[in-house]
């Protein structure tokens, strides 16, 4: 007779067999699976945390090469040229000369300005051509050199001239596309050009508004940095867009484009009525395709 100890393992492997169906053999295991490989897609904007932020965004801005060779050109016969202009998909697209004599008072001499109604080589020109306020230095017209507030000046030669406000005419008249939201929209930006340097302005005011402003006139080359902050407060509120996406400090520089207007009486009734676009200077790189614009529902105004 077994013992109890050596009994217990024969009952366990008599009930393990009974349990088997009948007729049914083991099957050997499946064969391992091949190794599944899962690919985790990013996101297009998706960028590794470790890697040092970008420098510039995808979109850039190029100023056209043409631009520099026109402008050196033309400096090499008119010794006033000093930059070239082109505000994009407009007419406006030609050098900006800038009074040289000795006697700067002469620039305003008989109430205006020397090349008011001259041609770039000093001729009698009644449309006269685009020039910058006498009191900007710009030296090479590198960025670091430029002045805080670049001012360019033009006449608006509209259809008929000097009466009705007209974008489709001559010389700065097509500013006033900046007061249609979508010609705003696509057109960020101002190219200027100099002896030293492609600049590249990001605009962010343009409105209606007199030849003096108050508290702080618009056409000054330099502003203490109260100034420069009523300046453009007051520039955006008199905007006929607000630019809430472009930030403006102290620290940057602006560029100023200045014409005539005849919304509130003609020439002869109001000679002080001006349109005034303002952008401020790309420095780091970066650029949009399209301005975010908002219809200005407070907009200033001029009243005299």
């Amino acid at each position: 007779m077994l013992s109890r100890n050596k009994s217990l393992p024969l009952l366990l492997t008599a009930v393990i067999l009974l349990s088997l169906p009948a007729g049914c053999k083991r099957e050997d295991a499946p064969p391992p699976e091949e190794p599944v490989t899962v690919t985790r897609l990013k996101p297009s904007n998706w960028k590794n945390p470790l890697e040092p932020p970008d420098l510039v965004t995808p979109y850039q801005v190029e100023v056209p090469q043409e631009n520099r060779e026109k402008m050196e050109e033309l400096k090499a016969s008119a010794g006033d040229v000093v930059a070239y202009l082109e505000v994009p998909g407009t007419s406006i697209n030609d050098v900006i000369v800038q009074y040289s004599g000795d006697d700067l008072a002469y620039v305003r001499a008989n109430g205006q300005y020397y090349y008011e109604r001259k041609d770039i080589y000093g001729n009698y020109k009644w449309e006269g051509c685009f020039f910058m306020d006498f009191e900007d230095r710009i030296g090479s017209g590198s960025a670091a050199e430029m002045p805080q507030n670049t001012i360019l000046y033009g006449h608006h030669l509209g259809n008929p001239q000097g009466v009705t406000n007209d974008p489709n005419g001559a010389m700065f008249a097509p500013l006033l596309f900046f007061r249609e939201e979508e010609f705003a929209t696509k057109t960020p930006y101002i190219y200027l050009t100099t002896e030293s340097e492609d600049l590249i302005y990001q605009v962010f005011a343009a409105g209606d508004m007199q030849t003096v402003t108050r508290p702080v006139e618009y056409n000054l080359a330099q502003y203490t940095a109260e100034q420069f902050t009523q300046l453009i407060e007051d520039m955006r509120r008199r905007s006929y867009f607000l630019y809430p996406d472009v930030e403006v400090s102290p620290g940057d520089k602006l560029l100023t484009l200045s014409t005539c207007i005849y919304d509130y009486g003609t020439y002869r009734q109001n000679h002080s009525q001006r349109f005034v676009v303002f952008a401020k200077l790309v420095t780091d790189g970066r650029f949009e395709e399209t301005a975010n614009v908002e219809a200005n529902p407070d907009r200033l105004i001029p009243t005299w």
